[in-house]
């Protein structure tokens, strides 16, 4: 999983439009940094269908300071949003499922919230990882 998670925080640096790109939400986070992303891994789960398979879900995190107007930061959340989800095409085992456009857990900073699911399989029959499907 965590390789699938770096491979996603690679691509997403190549993205000039980012000031910032890191695995989880710090406390603390300026306007300096923004437009920022995180990418935070949410949830695991055995994959009964298919052996040593699990499925995990992700939330890309954009976050949009708040000192332009809101209309501001909304068309910008937009434009960011279409950027994200063409990068991320690119990479193999990962699907899109949704967008959330006013998440406001992070005072005075648009939050959007892209997630995704991962499939990938953790370990081979004699213990070796491997990367996701």
């Amino acid at each position: 999983m965590w390789d699938v998670i770096e491979e996603i925080e690679t691509a997403l640096k190549t993205v000039i439009e980012f000031k910032t790109v890191n695995i989880g939400v710090e406390s603390g986070l300026s306007a300096k940094e923004c437009p920022a992303i995180r990418i935070v891994p949410i949830s695991k789960e055995v994959n009964d269908k298919l052996r040593f398979s699990d499925d995990a879900n992700i939330n890309i995190v954009l976050l949009i300071d708040l000192k332009n107007n809101l209309r501001e930061a909304s068309r910008i959340s937009i434009a960011d949003e279409i950027l994200i989800r063409g990068v991320l095409s690119k990479i193999k085992g990962i699907t899109f499922n949704q967008t959330t456009y006013d998440q406001d857990s992070v005072k005075a900073f648009k939050a959007t919230v892209l997630n995704y699911s991962l499939r990938f399989i953790e370990k081979d029959l004699k213990g070796k990882e491997c990367k996701y499907l």
